[in-house]
C-alpha cells in the first residue's frame, strides 16, 4: 500500500505532462505567437542541417493538431500514462526523449541520404515538418514492456508490445514512402525505450564496485 500511494499522487503531474503538448499545439494555432513557437518546435531535417538543433528536441512538445489526433498517438499514450505513474516523471520524460531524438536521427540520416542519391522523395521529405508526442510515447511502450516482462504481470508486456508494434506495422504494405518511414521511427523508438530501461534494470542489479581499503601502518 505504501508503494501505491506515491504513484496515485503522481497524477497531477501526469496530467502537466500530457498538456504540455496540446498546450503548444493550441499556441501554434494562436496568430500572435505562431511565428514564435515554429521557430522554436518546427523541425524539419532541413532546419536541423542549417543549425536549429534545438528543435530536435523540441518538436516532441508539438502537437500541432490535438482534435485530430489518431490511434498513433492515443494509444500510445494509454501506455504512456501508467510508465510515468510507475517509474516517475523525470525518469519517464529521460525515456521519451531519448526515444524521440534517437528515431529522429535516424530518419534524418536516411533522409540525407536519399537526398545524397539523387531521391525526390528524399528532397520532399527533407524540407517537410516532423513534430509530434508519438515517438517518444512509443518509446514509453517499450519501456513498459520491459518493466512488464519483469513483473508478475508478464502476459500483460506481451499485449503491450504487441498492440504498439501492430499499430505501426499493419500499414506499411499500402502506404507511402513517408508514412512508412514515420512508422519506422515508432518501431525504432519502442526498440530505444526497451534498450534504456533494460540498462537501467541491469545497472541496478550490478553490485556496486567495493574500493579497496588502504592500508594502515602501525606508528
Amino acid at each position: 500500500m505504501s508503494a501505491v500511494a506515491p504513484r496515485w499522487r503522481r497524477v497531477p503531474i501526469l496530467a502537466v505532462v500530457l498538456a504540455v503538448p496540446i498546450a503548444v499545439g493550441a499556441l501554434d494555432r494562436t496568430p500572435a505567437v505562431r511565428d514564435v513557437v515554429q521557430w522554436l518546435c518546427s523541425y524539419s531535417p532541413s532546419r536541423l542541417v542549417h543549425g536549429a538543433v534545438w528543435t530536435l528536441p523540441a518538436s516532441a512538445l508539438l502537437e500541432a493538431q490535438p482534435a485530430r489526433l489518431g490511434a498513433n498517438v492515443l494509444v500510445p499514450t494509454v501506455v504512456f500514462a501508467p510508465y510515468l505513474l510507475w517509474v516517475g516523471t523525470g525518469r519517464a520524460l529521460r525515456t521519451f526523449f531519448a526515444g524521440h531524438v534517437v528515431a529522429t536521427l535516424a530518419a534524418a540520416a536516411a533522409i540525407l541520404l536519399g537526398v545524397l542519391t539523387g531521391s525526390a522523395v528524399a528532397h520532399r521529405l527533407y524540407t517537410m515538418h516532423d513534430n509530434g508526442v508519438s515517438a517518444g510515447l512509443s518509446a514509453a511502450a517499450g519501456a513498459l514492456g520491459v518493466l512488464l516482462w519483469f513483473s508478475r504481470a508478464r502476459p500483460l508486456a506481451a499485449l503491450v508490445l504487441g498492440v504498439v508494434l501492430v499499430l505501426f506495422t499493419y500499414r506499411i504494405a499500402s502506404e507511402s514512402v513517408g508514412a512508412t518511414l514515420a512508422d519506422g521511427e515508432h518501431l525504432l523508438a519502442i526498440a530505444v525505450g526497451a534498450a534504456v530501461e533494460l540498462r537501467r534494470r541491469l545497472s541496478a542489479a550490478r553490485p556496486p564496485r567495493s574500493i579497496p581499503a588502504r592500508p594502515s601502518y602501525a606508528p
